[in-house]
């Protein structure tokens, strides 16, 4: 038991559960926000939500997708938090370290989409409340109606607190980013970031698992306990 606990295998194992935690944190609330914003764009909806009689229904779903919003993207910023800290613990001074860093660059620093989010996070802390827009319009491919939750693109250009990655979003942006697009695009970036270094890690420490793993089977045995 002492050896275990003392080993490599086991210190790494719980930092990436406690990792893992965080990153489930972050998914549900993606998916949450998601499945809200789908039930707002869904065409069946239209008429439940956009006629007169139901407008305080439509102020409520655009109060909760702020709600939701909001945990997405504190989410979002804990794991960007508790990912540095992990890998500052574990591999800082190490190659890896630096490999690391390479591929956070190359995955989000560089990237507008990770920029722009984490200016909707520094407004939402520092500014107030995103300025969201439920919106139906004619615009399918019929002309049908089409409904879509989306971010006041002049509200946003007026701020200027925008990051350079920040502003080559909405630079390039030429209508308003709809929401359901961006949260999906930035949590690509996240899941590919993280399943890289979950590959990695497992890589790294698979003689460290296996050591945990022979003396975990041999305590079981030591108390008669039998592998299901």
């Amino acid at each position: 038991m002492r050896r275990i606990k003392e080993s490599e295998g086991e210190r790494v194992f719980w930092k990436m559960e406690a990792l893992g935690a965080t990153i489930f944190l972050f998914t549900q609330n993606r998916l949450e926000l998601t499945n809200r914003l789908r039930q707002i764009e869904t065409p069946d909806n239209h008429g439940k939500l956009f006629t007169v009689r139901n407008r305080e229904v439509l102020r409520l779903f655009q109060k909760e997708i702020m709600r939701l919003l909001h945990n997405y993207l504190a989410s979002a910023f804990t794991l960007v938090e508790h990912t540095r800290i992990l890998t500052r613990e574990i591999y800082h001074g190490q190659a890896f370290y630096r490999e690391y860093e390479r591929k956070v660059t190359e995955l989000l620093s560089d990237s507008p989409v990770a920029g722009f989010v984490q200016g909707l996070r520094n407004w939402m802390l520092h500014k107030g409340l995103l300025p969201v827009l439920v919106r139906l319009s004619d615009t399918g491919p019929n002309g049908e109606l089409v409904s879509s939750v989306v971010l006041n693109a002049d509200d946003l250009k007026a701020w200027d607190k925008w990051d350079a990655r920040g502003k080559r979003f909405l630079a390039r942006s030429t209508s308003d980013p709809r929401l359901a697009d961006l949260v999906d695009s930035y949590s690509s970036l996240v899941q590919g970031l993280h399943s890289w270094l979950e590959d990695r890690m497992l890589q790294m420490h698979a003689a460290a698992f296996q050591e945990v793993d022979e003396l975990q089977k041999r305590l079981r045995a030591l108390y008669g306990i039998t592998d299901l």
